[in-house]
């Protein structure tokens, strides 16, 4: 795997989607599984956040686009989560919202800041959950940039190889 990052990363993104799908969230059949499931969103969200912030200070950069792809996907997976569980427990929450599919569709529609409104917050809790998430994605953008930026200043200044014989 080792030689292939970018599969052990696709295996690992499969995994948090098979996990977010077959993950016991409704607070009706498995109040210890919505528990579970809050904690560990809210883990995911500090850790992401804590590396995204501290790679940002950083002077050499360590994160790799793999990296921060699977980041964003433990986010969306996260934010998706709390918004299923919290439209479980009460359904005037959000408008439009009834699965776990509208939930990472209205998680992705905030992240790309598309936002189409036929899933949106109406409760106080769900527009916290989503303001949130938009300030989760201000920070993992501005990351996204700067890891970015410093891989064309990598190229830019990276000596010429020479050439094959």
């Amino acid at each position: 795997m080792r030689r292939h990052p970018w599969l052990s990363g696709a295996l690992l993104g499969a995994a948090m989607m098979l996990l977010y799908f077959t993950f016991p969230l409704d607070p009706r059949r498995a109040p210890v599984g919505v528990a579970v499931g809050i904690l560990a969103s809210v883990i995911a969200m500090v850790g992401v956040t804590v590396v995204v912030v501290m790679e940002i200070r950083r002077e050499e950069r360590r994160l790799t686009a793999l990296h921060l792809v699977l980041a964003l996907e433990a986010m969306l997976t996260a934010f998706s989560a709390a918004y299923y569980v919290v439209s479980s427990t009460d359904a005037g929450q959000f408008e439009g919202l009834a699965t776990r599919l509208d939930s990472l569709y209205f998680s992705m529609t905030t992240l790309s800041t598309v936002g189409f409104g036929d899933v949106h917050a109406s409760g106080q809790l769900a527009r916290g959950l989503v303001t949130a998430q938009i300030a989760f994605n201000l920070i993992f953008l501005g990351a996204f940039a700067g890891l970015l930026q410093d891989s064309i200043r990598q190229r830019r200044h990276a000596p010429a190889e020479p050439p094959v014989e």
